[in-house]
């Protein structure tokens, strides 16, 4: 069934048209070790079978398949968020009519990316409610990158001290977003002022690092267009999962895109 649903999440289609698939074929139901077609609400009742550290061990094998093929072991990163639309509706206050009008409730989509090798996989992500707060997202997700940090770019909604401090104690040199009126005081977080004065000192070169997190925004654009900007399950732990399945299609994807570059240039 977990190739059921990496179908669905590769064809961008709902649970209605990914289960007309094998009743049409049977041969597919066949190769599929099933004994009948799955009808759409066994499909997505299957999401609950798969627990969300399985998923993420599925996804971090795929890592260590691309880690195998000759890349190296320190590499960038990047942290970006995007919204989700769900299903649920609520109150919101319109500042134009200053009325409440029921709208879609979101989710905010966190993403750990790559950003400096040809394969800009997804390490990691998280599913908070759209009214959290980002900062306290960033470590969580770079807790579980494999490899040595490099340098690591995100917007001004993630720089904190901690944060920084967090990047330095792993090896990695911090380019995130400041502010204008940003000041130097460390207040315990040594690599804070260091990253302030090195943006004072050369803004040129810490701009030119910091754009690499551009890259990270093309992920979340390329994550939308492939698996959309709803998410199809209600119940909030489904959704993370949901949004598991989908990082590791897209990762499944990216490796398949790498092998066969790699044929082509290598000439098989």
């Amino acid at each position: 069934m977990a190739v059921v649903l990496l179908l669905k999440t590769h064809l961008r289609t709902d649970y209605r048209k990914v289960s007309s698939h094998p009743k049409a074929r049977q041969d597919l139901v066949m190769k599929l070790e099933f004994k009948r077609a799955p009808s759409k609400s066994q499909i997505q009742r299957c999401i609950g079978l798969f627990p969300e550290r399985c998923v993420k061990r599925f996804n971090a094998l795929v890592l260590e398949e691309l880690k195998k093929r000759g890349r190296p072991p320190r590499s960038n990163h990047g942290v970006d968020s995007s919204g989700l639309q769900e299903h649920h509706r609520s109150s919101h206050l319109n500042n134009r009519t200053r009325k409440n009008v029921r709208r879609r409730d979101f989710r905010k989509l966190h993403l750990a990316v790559e950003t400096s090798q040809p394969v800009k996989v997804i390490y990691e992500s998280s599913l908070p409610s759209g009214r959290t707060e980002d900062s306290p997202q960033f470590i969580p997700l770079l807790e579980h990158v494999p490899r040595v940090i490099g340098e690591v770019s995100w917007d001004i909604a993630y720089s904190s001290r901690k944060n920084a401090q967090y990047v330095a104690d792993r090896g990695g040199r911090p380019f995130p977003a400041l502010k204008d009126n940003v000041r130097a005081l460390a207040f315990g977080h040594p690599p804070w002022r260091g990253m302030v004065l090195r943006y004072w000192n050369h803004p040129r070169f810490f701009d030119r690092h910091y754009h690499r997190r551009s890259n990270t925004e093309a992920q979340n654009c390329i994550w939308k267009k492939w698996c959309g900007e709803a998410l199809d399950s209600r119940k909030r732990w489904n959704q993370r999962r949901e949004v598991q399945w989908k990082n590791l299609a897209i990762n499944l994807r990216l490796l398949v895109r790498y092998n066969i570059r790699r044929e082509i240039t290598t000439g098989g």
